[in-house]
């Protein structure tokens, strides 16, 4: 093909022709350089296509924009931070509370376990139950100490005292003393021994408000008596 032939043909079809247009310095007479009909259709060229690219990038333009407001119409903004934002973590509100309590365990010859929560009157429930043994047995010869339990366990803040820790230490006392006096359940005094001793699953055999009021009163050393002829 010809070289005018062939740039005529790049003309038509608005190729850009990487000609010389006019004479390099120190090089040899180029055989062909561009007519001013070709610099102006290679112009022309170049034109149309640097509009056609601007036009297109425009509408890509436009459509993102467009997508970007649809999405933001249907993502509300509280859901998209409901979403995004972690969720805390559930805290354990028992983890914080630390139990104050005082019981006072008392083995005896009986299969129970008399359990107190006011200290003053420990000395008056060993007579009382000397006595209770005395009148079902016939004997009164075993009535053990104050086996104390007391939460905190320790004045410290590094240590973890809380309510499940508390019940934890709780039922490890129960278990000792159950095995060492093979107890079949317990006698309480208080509504703070009651209430622990609930916690773990202890099993009661009776309660009372407190060893003075089951003193002075015969309807609850009635129902303490039948409570206690079950286990003999």
């Amino acid at each position: 093909m010809l070289e005018q032939t062939r740039l005529d043909y790049l003309q038509a079809m608005g190729v850009a022709q990487w000609m010389p247009r006019r004479p390099l310095p120190f090089a040899p007479e180029p055989r062909w350089l561009a007519t001013s009909a070709n610099l102006a259709g290679q112009a022309q060229g170049e034109e149309e296509t640097d509009v056609n690219e601007l036009l297109d990038v425009d509408a890509l333009l436009d459509e993102q924009a467009s997508q970007v407001e649809a999405d933001n119409k249907a993502v509300s903004p509280k859901a998209d931070i409901a979403s995004v934002a972690p969720k805390a973590p559930e805290l354990d509100p028992d983890r914080n509370i630390i139990p104050n309590f005082h019981l006072s365990f008392i083995g005896s010859t009986l299969p129970v376990v008399w359990v107190c929560d006011n200290l003053e009157e420990i000395e008056i429930l060993q007579r009382f139950i000397f006595s209770v043994q005395k009148a079902l047995i016939g004997r009164n010869d075993f009535v053990g100490k104050g086996f104390e339990f007391r939460w905190p366990f320790l004045q410290s803040n590094q240590q973890d005292q809380g309510l499940p820790v508390a019940l934890q230490a709780l039922k490890a006392h129960w278990l000792f003393m159950q095995q060492t006096h093979n107890a079949q359940g317990v006698i309480t005094f208080g509504e703070s021994s009651q209430h622990w001793l609930q916690q773990v699953g202890v099993k009661q055999i009776f309660a009372a408000p407190s060893v003075t009021e089951l003193l002075h009163t015969a309807d609850q050393k009635r129902q303490l008596w039948h409570s206690l002829l079950p286990l003999l």
